[in-house]
């Protein structure tokens, strides 16, 4: 077991600063660049997870349960932690798992809705707290989002207007809300 000394938290709160942007002002080029490639090695932490056999869902991913390794090898940067409300989840039995999560137990910032009220779920409650994160990395807020009104992510870069529109449509549709017009994606 390796030491890791900072945490994607401690990232987010001082990327802004880092790069020379005020809170709300949008990312450069580069700092988005850095933050998509986070955010790329975070999905692939979820995705083993959950193409592990029987399938894993974490129940706790939060910014604070993402760690940043000090010696990078194999090209990983980024570590998952806090396993303790990670759960088993066998497709062959059901599709959601039956175990109930505990009130009161992990973030419920970053908790799908359906663990909070205690519903059935599946590993798309992990989807959901990815969504969020997604969201912390890249300042935006998925309560806020207007996607109708196609507003482009106004920076002086074309290219990353565009991209930041595809990411914050991509983010939109991994929200809850939205599942039941998808079939089961992810």
């Amino acid at each position: 077991m390796k030491f890791c000394s900072h945490s994607l938290q401690n990232i987010i709160e001082v990327k802004p600063q880092v790069f020379g942007r005020q809170a709300g002002d949008p990312m450069d080029l580069y700092e988005y660049f850095i933050s998509c490639e986070i955010f790329r090695q975070i999905l692939e932490c979820v995705q083993y997870l959950h193409e592990l056999n029987p399938p894993v869902i974490h129940r706790d991913l939060k910014p604070e349960n993402i760690l940043i390794a000090h010696n990078v090898k194999n090209g990983r940067l980024l570590k998952l932690c806090d396993f303790g409300l990670a759960t088993v989840h066998d497709k062959r039995i059901h599709y959601r798992t039956t175990r109930k999560h505990m009130a009161d137990i992990g973030d419920m910032r970053y908790q799908a809705p359906e663990i909070g009220e205690g519903r059935k779920y599946g590993h798309k409650s992990d989807i959901y707290s990815l969504a969020l994160i997604g969201g912390n990395i890249f300042d935006v807020d998925l309560l806020l989002i207007d996607l109708d009104s196609r507003q482009p992510y106004s920076t002086t870069h074309t290219l990353l207007n565009s991209s930041a529109l595809q990411l914050q449509t991509l983010l939109d549709s991994m929200v809850t809300h939205k599942w039941p017009k998808q079939t089961d994606k992810v």
